[in-house]
Formats: C-alpha cells, sequence, structure tokens
C-alpha cells in the first residue's frame, strides 16, 4: 500500500469516528437541538471536519490518480464524477454539503437551526455512499 492510500485511508477511518458519532446524536429531537447548546455546537463541529474530511479524501483520490486539480472545493466532487469515481447525483449531494460548510464556517449567513438539524438528521447519508465510492476505487486499482 502506498503512503498516500495510507493516508487516505487513515482519513476515511477518522470521517467514519465522526460519522458515528453523529448518528448517536440523531437520538435528539428538534426541541433538545434548538434548547441543548452542547448538542447544537457538537453537532456543528462534527458536521464541519465530516465535511472537511470529505472534501480532503477527494483532493487525495484525485492526486492519487492524476485528474485535474480542482479550483475550488465543490470541482472535486465534480472531477471525481467525470472520471467515474463517484456518479453524478453523489457529486451534486457533496457539493451541496461542500456548500453548506462554506456557509457554517465563513459566517456568509445566518443558519436557521432547523436546516442544520436536517443536514445532519438527513443529508449527511450521502457520505457513507461517498465513503463507499472511494474504498471500491482503492481496491479496484490497487492503489
Amino acid at each position: 500500500m502506498s503512503p498516500k492510500t495510507a493516508r487516505i485511508l487513515k482519513t476515511i477511518d477518522e470521517l467514519e469516528n465522526y460519522l458515528a458519532k453523529l448518528t448517536k446524536s440523531q437520538k435528539y429531537s428538534l426541541a433538545d437541538f434548538k434548547q441543548d447548546w452542547h448538542i447544537y455546537y457538537s453537532v456543528e463541529r462534527l458536521l464541519q471536519l465530516s465535511i472537511e474530511s470529505i472534501i480532503e479524501i477527494g483532493e487525495m483520490v484525485i492526486g492519487l490518480a492524476k485528474l485535474k486539480k480542482p479550483e475550488i472545493y465543490r470541482e472535486t466532487f465534480d472531477i471525481l464524477a467525470e472520471a467515474g469515481i463517484i456518479n453524478l447525483t453523489l457529486a451534486l449531494k457533496l457539493q451541496r454539503l461542500t456548500e453548506f460548510r462554506n456557509k457554517l464556517v465563513h459566517a456568509y449567513s445566518t443558519l436557521p437551526l432547523e436546516r442544520i438539524y436536517q443536514i445532519y438528521t438527513k443529508d449527511f447519508e450521502c457520505i457513507p455512499k461517498f465513503v463507499s465510492s472511494i474504498r471500491k476505487f482503492l481496491t479496484s486499482h490497487n492503489v
């Protein structure tokens, strides 16, 4: 296994750890989420780390596969889709998460708590599909 592949797999392990914690947090209701800042800030940070991990993994796979380097984060998923590593539907979902991350990190706008709750209870389901696609690519290309 190459050092680049090992680094990708290490980042996937970290991502799966974040996802496991997010999944455990799904037991909280929207009311709990709104009332308890511990829950809110924990979820917000785990979402940020998860999304940053998928971007990082995508960029590492692009480098490993010697594909065109993205100019902005959201292009990462276009490039992976064009190469057949992920499908277009998944790429679009991951791009939306990337846009959410930008709003979260840079505070471009105030994000309604309901939207953040929706993302962590429903929308982040595309991340395990991304991980599966990346593992499949790494296995099929023996990298």
